[in-house]
């Protein structure tokens, strides 16, 4: 095998593996993506609650 030859192999297996990289970097991204907008769903419900929670000692103490 030439050095030409070997050379395009190795670009081949290179660009195969950066495709590798690129899908699971894209599948990691997108399940960030969905952690962090799990997260921000749990935090506006919590700030909700704590919220009422507040809410219920302003009215406890007013009474």
């Amino acid at each position: 095998m030439s050095f030409i030859d070997k050379a395009k192999e190795l670009a081949g297996k290179a660009g195969e593996k950066l495709e590798e990289a690129t899908k699971k970097a894209g599948e990691m991204t997108h399940t960030a993506q969905e952690m962090a907008h799990a997260a921000e769903e749990k935090a506006e419900e919590l700030r909700h609650s704590a919220q009422e929670k507040l809410d219920q000692v302003k009215h406890t103490d007013e009474s």
